[in-house]
């Protein structure tokens, strides 16, 4: 089982479990019917997780269905929690959702016709960015870098790059995705790393679920010229560092 299904799976077993909880404290009534009804719902919302995963990987381009069937369960949730009034049937009234379709296919489209490497600059403070960035070219320069909010993945490859003898800080946050990077060992870095569900290693610390954190800050980075300041924060997904 892949991670993300693994938390999807957690996600349905709670929701089963807060079901059960309140049958017991006779809050609601449990028969057949009812499990179905509360249960559902969720079970659409994980099948939209799995499949914007497969589009963030680049292994689906179904994200049309995989946003219908997040809105769609989210709504279908809302109502079983007495937020609002939405039943199966009211699904005719997602027609806006198209409107959501076009303007994404903007984005997508602009991406497809320009394949780069990376479609953001380093140096640049960027406010949304969505599909794949890559820094693995030989040689590339590294330069301060500021990302709020973005979806797909970023793959940082510094054993590659050219990083300039001073303290160079890196900052991506609100991130739906995969961010990976790679450090040669010789360079000093210091990392904090947030994720709000998923899972985030940091060479050998390793931490997974919700709201988890790591620091690390290598043993000489006070004292060193030439270093790294990276600050990740993925809101679902996930966050590796390795040093090689």
């Amino acid at each position: 089982m892949g991670k993300i299904g693994h938390y999807g799976t957690g996600l349905l077993i709670i929701g089963l479990g807060v079901f059960l909880l309140l049958t017991n404290f006779n809050m609601i009534s449990m028969d057949v019917f009812s499990i179905i009804q509360y249960v559902y719902p969720y079970v659409f919302i994980i099948i939209g997780i799995f499949m914007m995963v497969q589009v963030l990987r680049g292994r689906s381009n179904k994200w049309r269905w995989a946003i219908f069937w997040l809105i769609f369960g989210g709504l279908l949730v809302g109502d079983r929690l007495g937020y609002i009034s939405f039943q199966f049937y009211d699904v005719w009234n997602l027609w806006p959702v198209l409107f959501i379709y076009i303007g994404v296919s903007f984005f997508l489209t602009k991406k497809n016709s320009d394949k780069e490497y990376s479609s953001i600059s380093l140096g640049d403070s960027q406010s949304f960015t969505i599909g794949e960035h890559r820094y693995e070219q030989t040689n590339w320069v590294v330069e301060p870098m500021r990302v709020n909010n973005g979806i797909g993945e970023y793959y940082f490859d510094f054993t590659k790059a050219f990083i300039p003898d001073t303290e160079t800080h890196i900052q991506i946050l609100g991130i739906i995705g995969e961010v990976t990077m790679i450090i040669p060992d010789h360079i000093p870095f210091q990392v904090q790393g947030n994720v709000t569900l998923g899972e985030i290693r940091v060479i050998e610390e390793k931490a997974s679920g919700f709201n988890k954190q790591i620091v690390y800050q290598s043993p000489d980075y006070s004292v060193a010229t030439r270093k790294l300041n990276i600050q990740v924060g993925v809101f679902l997904g996930e966050f590796t560092v390795d040093k090689v």
